[in-house]
Order: structure tokens, then C-alpha cells, then sequence
């Protein structure tokens, strides 16, 4: 009985690494590789408005952005860069 193993959340630059190891018999076709690196870059863009949102005031402050801009960053769709 062949198990599927989910592919481990993984920052986009590293994709292609874990879709080799994975295959077994090679890279899979392009389409599926190019669909697994673009949906890895909207999962980490979703993660990283998140983690934004969460900063206090003074501490998105520090890195020089403001609570409205977040908020307008939050409200985006995740596929929205």
C-alpha cells in the first residue's frame, strides 16, 4: 500500500530541494513544481501579514511601518503580493 506523506511546509527558495527528494523517479512535470512554489509563497505571505498584525504599536514602529498599513496589508487577499 503506497502512503502519501504530506510535503512539509517548506520557504519557497527551498521547493524545488524538497520536490527532488520526494519524487524518487525525478522532478515532477513543471507545472506541478512551479504550482507548489507559488502556493509555499502565498502560504509564507500569509504567515509573515499575520505575524504583523500581532506587533504592537512601538514595535512596528521600530521597523518603520504603521498600524493602517498593516491593516491594508491584513485585508488583502493572500495571492496579492
Amino acid at each position: 500500500m503506497n502512503r502519501s506523506v504530506p510535503l512539509p511546509i517548506v520557504h519557497p527558495c527551498q521547493a524545488r530541494a524538497v520536490l527532488r527528494v520526494r519524487s524518487g523517479r525525478g522532478a515532477p512535470p513543471a507545472m506541478w513544481r512551479r504550482a507548489f512554489i507559488v502556493f509555499q509563497a502565498w502560504l509564507a505571505r500569509r504567515r509573515s501579514r499575520d505575524e504583523l498584525a500581532h506587533l504592537d504599536d512601538r514595535m512596528l514602529r521600530d521597523i518603520g511601518l504603521t498600524r493602517d498599513w498593516v491593516g491594508e496589508q491584513r485585508s488583502k487577499a493572500f495571492w496579492r503580493a
